[in-house]
Parts: structure tokens; sequence; C-alpha cells
């Protein structure tokens, strides 16, 4: 009857054993559950650090391919730049060339119109001397053609008071005029031998 009573309220091992595999049943079916929780999350996770590397991958292109053209640019801005200089330089070299030409030429113009002036008023003046040389001369030769004239003439034919000495004076006095007063003296120095003669 004891046996009998303890069998009766007792727990059977088997059932505690089967509620106890049940319990590891559900601790592992939770567990697995889990872990495929935990590597769907591990897959998301990858795929969307994947993602994100492509994208980050994809930026970085992108911006270096902006980078490359914005030095392109730059590279041509500095060749546009240089080459507006140089040829803004070499204007500016041409338009300098073509001042000092037209200086050049310009003085030269000025220097060939003065020299051929002056030559022009030199011989002139060449001309001037020369005729006044050749006036001289005809003069200094009527001069002296004069006073040898008047030398020649006897003292005897004017007679003491040699009223016709005068006329004579005034011939050697007006040819001595002639030469523009350059034989003053000797005029005056005939024209006192006379009259003490």
């Amino acid at each position: 009857a004891g046996l009998g009573g303890r069998a009766a309220g007792a727990r059977p091992d088997w059932l505690f054993m089967n509620a106890r595999f049940n319990a590891v049943d559900r601790e592992l079916y939770g567990v697995k559950q889990a872990s495929g929780a935990q590597k769907e999350a591990l897959q998301s996770l990858n795929a969307l650090k994947a993602e994100q590397s492509g994208k980050i991958s994809q930026m970085q292109a992108e911006q270096r391919k902006e980078i490359r053209e914005l030095h392109d640019k730059i590279s041509q801005m500095r060749q546009d730049i240089t080459e507006e200089r140089r040829k803004t330089q070499e204007a500016h070299n041409d338009e300098l060339r073509q001042m000092h030409e037209r200086h050049a030429k310009e003085i030269k113009r000025m220097s060939d119109e003065h020299h051929g002036q002056v030559t022009q008023e030199l011989t002139r003046h060449i001309d001037e001397v020369r005729k006044l040389q050749v006036e001289y001369r005809t003069q200094v030769k009527n001069a002296c053609a004069g006073m040898r004239g008047f030398a020649a003439t006897p003292i005897s034919v004017f007679g003491c008071c040699a009223p016709s000495l005068a006329p004579a004076k005034e011939s050697i006095a007006g040819g001595a005029g002639n030469l523009g007063g350059l034989m003053p003296e000797m005029s005056g120095s005939f024209g006192d031998k006379a009259s003490k003669a």
C-alpha cells in the first residue's frame, strides 16, 4: 500500500527527463533561432557594408574624376593665360619696334632735311662770298687803273691852280667809295699830294 501510494503520488522519472529534454530542445531551438537571426543580421550587415563600400568607392572614383577634370581645367587655364601673355608681349614688342622704326625714320628725315637746308645755306653763302670777291677784285682793278692814269698825267698840264684836279680827285674818291670804304687813306693821300702840287 505504501509503495502503491508512493507510485501514485510521485512523478515518474521518464516524465521528468522528457520535460528536461523538451526544455533543452526549446533552448536549442531558441539558440538556433538566435544563431539564425544573428547570421541574418551578420549577412545584412555584411551586405550593408558591401553596399556602403561600393557607394564609397563610386564616390571616391567620381571625386577623383572631378579632381582630375579640375586639374585639367586649371592646366588649360594656365596654358591659355601663358599664351595670352605671350601674344600680348609679342604685340607690345611689335608696337615698340614699329614706334622705334617710325622714330628712326622721322629722325633720319629731319636730319636729311636739316642737312639739305644747311647745304643750301652754305652753298648760297659761298656763292655770295664768291660774288663779293669778284666785285671786290673788279673794283680794285678799276681803282688801280684809274690811279695809274692819274699818275701818268703831267703836273704841268694842270697848271698852278690845277682847276681840273677836282674831277680827278672826285673820281678817285668815288672809286674808293665804290670799294666800300676800303681805301679812304689812299684817296686822301692822293688828294693831298695833288693839292700840294
